[in-house]
């Protein structure tokens, strides 16, 4: 061979394996990588010189994926002290490189480091540069029976002990969370005093997710709503759960949902900055956004307070006349001291019936954040695994898992508390651990 031919063989195979290497980080036709799924939308890797961050709800920064890229939109931090008014470590998910932007949550208003805030940077935690208590009179009053009004809010709330509601509770007290002033009981259900107590970080970070668990894609698990999303075909996507699916304690959920006690639909709404809706709504936004059409049809059944069992003896009457193409069942918060066997019967059940008249369906099995860790251990781990199990016993079915229990306990090990990611102090998610729901939804749907 002559030393020019050589030459250009040469370039030839050099232009060769750029363009396999271009096919294989854009993936195939339809926007899709090698094994089906769509492809992942690319992230930043430093903040641009100019950066918009969202002041309300905004699809691709709230279901930005928090194990990837490395910018974090609005991830809450809270100002809350035990008994003796001492402030655990409040800490972000990673050490970030440039703080970008931090709002408090009632009224949004930008606080400024220093003046407001400090963060120590060799440490990752933030302290206040004003206290953020609540004061009887200025923030908040009480009635003869009992009931405080914040006044901010204008809502009543009514205060219940840790101690009328789980007496085993009495039995551990090192940690007292969220007491009003001069009162040393505990409570729940503290939405607003929560929602004021927190600010929102916006920040670029250099460090990775490490080994924390990453969900996987089960799209695969899912054949025909595959080709159903890939040949736009009307799909009926159905919510089958507990209050959790219904979009509880959201800022701006808009469900028509399940009254438990009688088993009609009703709406459920939510009206506050930043109106985040719920996990079931952002991820049929995304499914829309992803493969180019709007006859993705959400559907949800959940009901407020219900379990696996009333999940078993409803499923004929509420989800079956849907014409289910694909039925996400998320239980399991309600029931978190029953045994994993039992929740996997009920499971098991929901499934025989609506598969009985809907043979073609398709199922996602949704496992659940855990409630406050400090009442104790839960099932809600082990109801994760018995999933797992139906997946891998069910062959004759299509079965795919959204593991939300792990990726909770990803973000805990991470440093978060409790009250940076829950609504209530006790068993509901605040906007972002319901944005935590959607992105691990989207990504088991190879989004």
């Amino acid at each position: 061979m002559k030393k020019n031919d050589l030459k250009r063989l040469i370039v030839l195979l050099a232009m060769a394996a750029l363009v396999i290497a271009a096919l294989a980080l854009t993936g195939c036709k339809n926007g899709t990588d090698g094994n089906g799924d769509l492809a992942p939308t690319a992230v930043p890797t430093e903040a641009p010189e100019v950066f918009t961050i969202p002041t309300d709800y905004e699809l691709g920064a709230w279901t930005q994926k928090a194990w990837e890229g490395s910018v974090v939109y609005w991830e809450p931090v809270t100002f809350v002290t035990d008994i003796n008014g001492e402030m655990p470590e409040l800490t972000l998910m990673y050490k970030p490189t440039q703080i970008l932007e931090v709002r408090m949550a009632d009224g949004f208003e930008r606080i400024e480091e220093g003046r407001d805030y400090q963060y120590d940077r060799q440490t990752n935690t933030f302290s206040l540069g004003k206290t953020i208590t609540l004061t009887e009179g200025r923030d908040y009053t009480v009635s003869e029976s009992g009931k405080i009004t914040l006044k901010y809010y204008k809502q009543l709330l009514q205060v219940t002990t840790w101690e009328s509601l789980h007496p085993k509770y009495k039995e551990n007290q090192a940690h007292d969370w969220l007491q009003m002033p001069d009162d040393h009981s505990r409570y729940f259900n503290l939405y607003n005093t929560l929602y004021k107590s927190r600010i929102y970080v916006t920040y670029v970070h250099q460090d990775d997710w490490g080994d924390s668990y990453v969900p996987k894609s089960e799209l695969s698990k899912l054949p025909r709503m595959k080709k159903m999303l890939i040949d736009k075909q009307d799909l009926n996507f159905v919510i089958y759960g507990d209050s959790i699916a219904t979009g509880a304690d959201g800022t701006g959920p808009d469900e028509l949902v399940i009254d438990v006690s009688n088993g009609n639909e009703i709406s459920y709404k939510g009206n506050s900055a930043p109106h985040t809706p719920s996990w079931a709504e952002m991820t049929v936004q995304t499914l829309r956004q992803r493969y180019g059409y709007d006859n993705v049809f959400k559907i949800n059944r959940a009901a407020g307070a219900s379990e696996s069992v009333w999940g078993k003896n409803n499923a004929d009457k509420l989800v079956n006349p849907k014409k289910p193409d694909v039925v996400v069942i998320a239980f399991g918060m309600n029931e978190s001291g029953r045994s994993a066997a039992e929740h996997k019967g009920y499971i098991n059940s929901i499934i025989d019936e609506i598969h009985a008249k809907n043979p073609d369906c398709e199922f996602i099995l949704m496992s659940s954040m855990e409630p406050n860790p400090e009442l104790g251990h839960t099932n809600l781990s082990d109801f994760e695994k018995a999933y797992y199990e139906i997946q891998a016993e069910r062959t004759d079915l299509h079965i795919a898992v959204c593991p939300v229990n792990s990726v909770f306990w990803a973000v805990i090990n991470r440093g978060k508390l409790f009250t940076d990611i829950s609504s209530s102090n006790f068993n509901h998610p605040n906007d972002f651990l319901i944005r935590l729901y959607a992105m691990t939804l989207i990504t088991t749907l190879g989004m």
